[in-house]
């Protein structure tokens, strides 16, 4: 007998679905951390504690580090349920082709989940060499943006960028005076294998430089919830 499902039906079931999947991910992520050698011993009991803790309560924080409130967050697991969002949105995303991705209707988001991004690429491969890229900080998409232009409010004046003596050539600030913000850039022709989210948590003084300078974050790092 073939059962007929009426639309509220599928939507319900396929969010259902959705929470599972994000739930195992979590699930597969914290084990595998905690089964390490090298990690510490209080990382280890938080990753216990995640994997006891009821599906409710993983959705609830899943759901507030989505929405960026930050009072909810547990800040000790969000990295580890961050990364299972990561981990399914990049999943996601790799399913669809440049022609199913919508036209950018809202500058400086990205097209495919709408998160704002981390930091950006200027690249060095063939097909887009000297291009620069922003990069999602959720499903990792990367969409072109003109240089010398602020990722945050699109101000082509007042973009300046900064370094730290004797730290990565590879990795500096771009900040714009118009809106005071600023986000990394890094540069695959000093180091091509540089990477948004992990180099952007490794260079943490030269956030503190942008801070005293009077910038701020144009978004945060989605694994840094301090």
């Amino acid at each position: 007998m073939t059962r007929i499902l009426e639309p509220g039906q599928i939507e319900a079931l396929a969010e259902l679905a959705i929470h599972r999947i994000r739930r195992a991910l979590a699930a597969q992520l914290t084990e595998r951390v905690a089964a390490a050698a090298d990690i510490p011993d209080g990382a280890r009991r938080e990753l216990s504690q995640v994997r006891t803790l009821p599906p409710e309560w993983l959705e609830a924080q899943a759901d507030a580090l989505l929405s960026g409130r930050r009072g909810e967050i547990e800040m000790a697991v969000a990295p580890f349920v961050m990364a299972a969002l990561q981990t399914y949105w990049v999943s996601l995303a790799s399913r669809l082709s440049e022609e199913v991705v919508p036209a950018l209707e809202v500058p400086g988001v990205c097209p495919a989940c709408g998160t704002l991004p981390v930091a950006s690429v200027v690249r060095v491969d063939k097909r887009s060499q000297g291009y620069r890229y922003l990069h999602c900080a959720l499903c990792a998409t990367e969409w072109h943006l003109v240089r010398v232009t602020c990722s945050h409010c699109q101000s082509t004046e007042g973009i300046a960028q900064h370094s730290i003596e004797g730290g990565p050539e590879a990795i500096r600030a771009e900040s714009c005076d118009q809106c005071h913000t600023y986000r990394k850039i890094l540069y695959q022709e000093q180091d091509v294998g540089v990477e948004p989210v992990a180099d952007d948590l490794a260079t943490l003084a030269l956030d503190l430089l942008m801070g005293e300078a009077g910038y701020h974050r144009g978004s945060t790092n989605p694994l840094l919830w301090q």
